[in-house]
């Protein structure tokens, strides 16, 4: 098991010391049916993030985001996995699947300063998240934090102009 922390860390050092945003502008983007479900919170790190917005992170909203490893935290049905994926839109929603299937969709915003990525889900059955971001050319890896008791969980992210089978 220390193993699999070994190599992830250095993964994660490795992708620290080469990282690069990618400055190509994709202006092809769909906007999501949303539900009309909204998740009740009385969080309020969450009331005042700013979702509002439109967002201009190429690095994140390029292409589709399929989760390629995942490391740690817990189990379950709606618990990251690989092959699940995620697809940051420019206009700060996205949308989220495993394999072919869409399961939820939900507004997202980024801290750049801080690397900070935080995802809010539309619907109850997901939970908020925040992540440390740290980018290359051919993969993101995510980190969680102490936000939302993620922070023993990691997901190396590729590109992908697809979804997963």
């Amino acid at each position: 098991m220390k193993a699999i922390y070994v190599i992830c860390s250095i993964m994660f050092i490795l992708g620290s010391l080469g990282c690069k945003q990618d400055s190509t502008v994709n202006e092809a983007t769909q906007e999501p049916a949303l539900s009309n479900q909204s998740p009740e919170t009385t969080d309020q790190v969450a009331q005042q993030r700013d979702v509002s917005g439109g967002h201009d992170y190429n690095f994140l909203t390029d292409k589709i985001l399929i989760y390629n490893t995942v490391f740690g935290g817990e189990s379950g049905a709606n618990m990251p996995q690989t092959n699940d994926w995620i697809h940051l839109l420019k206009s700060g929603l996205y949308l989220a699947g495993r394999s072919k299937d869409q399961t939820h969709t939900g507004k997202w915003s980024y801290e750049p300063k801080a690397q900070i990525l935080f995802l809010r889900p539309d619907t109850k059955d997901f939970k908020m998240s925040e992540w440390t971001v740290k980018a290359t050319n051919d993969y993101i890896i995510l980190v969680g934090t102490q936000s939302y008791g993620n922070q023993s969980t990691q997901i190396q992210l590729i590109r992908s102009e697809v979804l997963p089978q």
